[in-house]
């Protein structure tokens, strides 16, 4: 790989294995397990699905992506925002760790990224800021790698945009104060990691990362 800055890294089929199918399923289950008693009569999964659809399609590139759910999310349910916020926060720290089971950490990432960062190029969490900071943290810590070993992790709380939107890419250089030429993406996602390429940042498959220098 050429000499770089920074090296972004995706997370789930990145840092960690897991078969998405399985992981979301038992994802929803047992959100809408959680949630039973909160919203009668309304399909939660849907409702969550459309509007991380809704944010990831139309951003108004102030609002983080936090925000912008619980205000779309509440008016979906009728339920006040902070009160949705808490709830998704005790839901993220008391039952989201147990889906650690679904998923194995990808050791040999995990190693040839503390290599470069040995050598001084900053490591990026480039996961689909989606998830809110305590559920990235949580996913984070499945994989062996830990918070501090990056200079940078994106999470709903503090992003404006979404995968496969270019200016997530963008607000990720703004954030380290570099340009994408200084980058490159290390995902498993055509679609969603490679989207950089379209502000000129380089992407690399993880398994043809893992091969370089073999």
């Amino acid at each position: 790989m050429r000499e770089i800055s920074y090296l972004l890294v995706d997370l789930d089929g990145t840092l960690i294995d897991v078969d998405e199918g399985s992981f979301v399923a038992e994802y929803f289950g047992k959100l809408v397990d959680f949630f039973k008693d909160d919203f009668d009569g309304i399909d939660l999964v849907k409702t969550v699905m459309r509007t991380v659809e809704e944010i990831s399609k139309n951003p108004d590139g102030v609002t983080s992506n936090y925000d912008r759910f619980m205000r779309e999310f509440s008016k979906r349910v009728g339920v006040d925002a902070r009160s949705i916020g808490e709830k998704f926060e005790d839901f993220y720290r008391r039952v989201f760790p147990s889906l650690r089971v679904l998923v194995k950490p990808r050791k040999k990432v995990v190693e040839k990224l503390r290599v470069y960062r040995k050598f001084g190029v900053g490591l990026v969490l480039a996961t689909n800021p989606i998830f809110p900071k305590v559920a990235v943290l949580e996913r984070l810590s499945w994989s062996g790698m830990k918070p501090d070993e990056f200079v940078l992790i994106t999470y709903m709380e503090n992003s404006k945009y979404c995968k496969p939107d270019c200016r997530y890419f963008l607000e990720i250089c703004e954030k380290v104060g570099t340009t994408p030429d200084q980058c490159v993406m290390v995902g498993n996602d055509e679609l969603y990691d490679g989207a950089c390429k379209k502000i000129g940042m380089e992407y690399i498959d993880v398994d043809d990362f893992l091969g370089e220098g073999e």
